[in-house]
């Protein structure tokens, strides 16, 4: 009896499950307008009404609120902001800055 519950817990620490985690450039005018919603514990929660008729995506997606700053300081600075659209295993998980990165030949 024990060691088959010993070989179970061996064989249930084994299975590992791969995550992929990938990140799309975001077109930051498909971003029509940044909603809130209050959670049942008071929390504010902000998504990203994002519709990008060319590439046929029609999301809400999460923006955390760093993100949230950035943007607004960018529109109020002028500044096109660079965001990127975060992936889990093929499905948008959150709205992420996107740190451009320059090379100088």
């Amino acid at each position: 009896m024990l060691s088959m519950l010993l070989s179970l817990a061996v064989n249930a620490t084994t299975v590992k499950t791969d995550v992929v985690v990938d990140t799309v450039r975001c077109n930051y005018e498909c971003i029509d307008k940044i909603v809130s919603e209050q959670t049942k514990s008071g929390k504010v929660k902000y998504f990203a009404v994002y519709n990008d008729t060319k590439n046929d995506i029609s999301e809400l997606i999460p923006v955390p609120e760093s993100v949230l700053m950035y943007i607004k300081t960018c529109k109020d600075n002028k500044i096109k902001p660079s965001l990127a659209i975060k992936l889990r295993n093929g499905v948008i998980s959150g709205l992420i800055r996107y740190k451009m990165r320059y090379g100088i030949k």
